[in-house]
């Protein structure tokens, strides 16, 4: 759907950040502690006393959306936390001042959250609640001839980040989705409405897909196909975010198509070749690959300056592999830290780019038998990686699981840091993988088996104190 000829485009994010800063100001929304006020009627009572300017207009509520803070910038760490792409010394790892972080570093079964709201599950269910509170005034607002695009567009995002942040708390909460067990495996709260008084109650795993998949289907019904910036979500965005669910749960009949619907709307690679690596984060924020854009807020174990790259992983980029030069920076102590960061900074990128599209689209296209296919996708961006002053020898298939195990191979090395790596682990795992990770700490060697109950994480104690849910084992 082409953008409408009345609406200026911005290519950067100057224009719409302040546009938003001053929609805050109008906008006076509690949505703090969403987490923790679930069926609170005090939370009503301060709501209802507070001056608060109800969203009333699609510029208001797009004024709402447009909240980054909530909606870009504050996707869980949990995952990137708690995977094994990195390690912090022991020094390090001591200086922690989170016990919290301490705790989740070395895969305890709980006090993992610090209570009160700040955390993963408050940050993903305030974006629930403020999801919501769109889709329902939006029944308050007539789609007429003349507001046809923007009411679309409002409904969509708000359907989007709902799928969105319903697919980041059950990817942290709940198991692997096993097709065989998810009538009876637990699933997470699926807060549709946004009053308080309802009680949170977990549904089942299956349910919790079913409602993640719905809602994106519905956003990607809506969403223009070219998004102003790519802080809004866009059909592309849609399309990418079902591939990589339908990925996460096995499907990949239904991955490989909507990967493929993603990469018709946009299939640019960066050449890396063009990528100098001067500068502290040489990848640029908001670049030619970025679909959508999010990010995770970085906690302290994640910060350059302490996450070492596990040196297995940094010495399996080739010579000629321009990755390990962009991707990478040595630290004085003869250790790597990570800076490929989509975001141009130290924040890690969460959103959907061209490469992740890509590697599920070679990966899913392998495994329904068309090898050939498969890793053209893969040297095609490979290719894209590798420097134009050594000849490149693509990948050839010589058997379906060597074609397969090479493609995974690359996706962790080319989606470094995104937090997709844990996700990874648990669908692999139900392949009989059998993939174990490890650490070594003060001494000791830490290792979270396959079939752990730690891969699922225990919600925040005082979650399950407020709302009398069950918790995870």
């Amino acid at each position: 759907m082409p953008l409408s000829p009345n609406r200026p485009i911005q290519s950067d994010s100057d224009s719409i950040i302040k546009n938003k800063t001053m929609s805050y100001k109008k906008l006076l929304i509690i949505l703090a502690l969403v987490c923790l006020m679930i069926g609170c009627k005090k939370y009503l009572n301060e709501k209802s006393n507070s001056n608060l300017v109800v969203p009333q207009t699609l510029e208001d509520l797009q004024a709402l959306l447009d909240r980054t803070i909530a909606t870009n910038s504050s996707d869980p760490s949990a995952t990137a936390v708690s995977s094994d792409e990195y390690y912090l010394t022991d020094n390090d790892w001591n200086a922690l001042s989170s016990d919290y972080y301490k705790r989740m570093y070395k895969w305890d079964s709980a006090g993992l959250f610090q209570p009160g709201g700040a955390n993963d599950w408050g940050n993903a269910y305030q974006l629930v609640y403020l999801a919501n509170t769109v889709i329902s005034e939006m029944g308050n607002i007539e789609r007429t001839t003349t507001n046809a695009n923007d009411w679309d567009n409002v409904i969509g995002q708000a359907y989007f980040y709902r799928g969105k942040a319903f697919y980041n708390i059950a990817s942290i909460w709940c198991k692997s989705f096993d097709s065989v067990y998810t009538s009876t495996d637990l699933g997470i709260p699926l807060r549709t409405d946004p009053d308080f008084n309802i009680p949170s109650i977990r549904s089942t795993l299956e349910n919790t897909y079913r409602q993640i998949l719905s809602d994106l289907k519905v956003s990607s019904s809506y969403l223009p196909q070219v998004p102003i910036h790519v802080m809004r979500p866009s059909k592309g965005a849609a399309f990418g975010m079902l591939s990589r669910i339908y990925l996460f749960i096995r499907n990949y009949s239904m991955a490989e198509i909507y990967a493929d619907s993603a990469l018709k709307i946009n299939s640019n690679l960066m050449d890396f070749n063009t990528i100098g690596t001067s500068k502290t984060y040489p990848i640029a924020q908001f670049n030619t690959e970025t679909i959508y854009y999010s990010s995770i807020s970085v906690p302290a174990p994640l910060n350059i300056s302490r996450a070492k790259i596990d040196t297995n992983l940094y010495s399996s980029y080739a010579n000629g592999d321009l990755r390990k030069s962009i991707f990478f920076r040595s630290n004085t102590d003869g250790s790597v830290g990570f800076r490929g960061n989509y975001t141009g900074g130290l924040s890690l990128f969460s959103g959907i780019s061209v490469n992740e599209l890509l590697l599920i689209h070679a990966e899913c296209t392998v495994r329904l038998g068309d090898l050939e296919n498969g890793l053209t996708d893969l040297n095609k961006l490979r290719s894209a990686r590798w420097s134009k002053t050594i000849a490149y020898v693509p990948f050839t298939s010589v058997s379906k699981q060597q074609s397969l195990d090479t493609i995974l191979v690359e996706r962790k090395k080319e989606l470094l840091m995104r937090g997709l790596w844990w996700q990874d682990v648990k669908r692999l795992n139900l392949e009989k993988r059998a993939i174990s990770l490890h650490r070594r700490l003060n001494g000791q060697l830490l290792t979270l088996d396959p079939t752990s109950d730690r891969f699922v994480l225990r919600i925040p104690e005082d979650v399950i104190q407020l709302t009398g849910m069950q918790q995870n084992k």
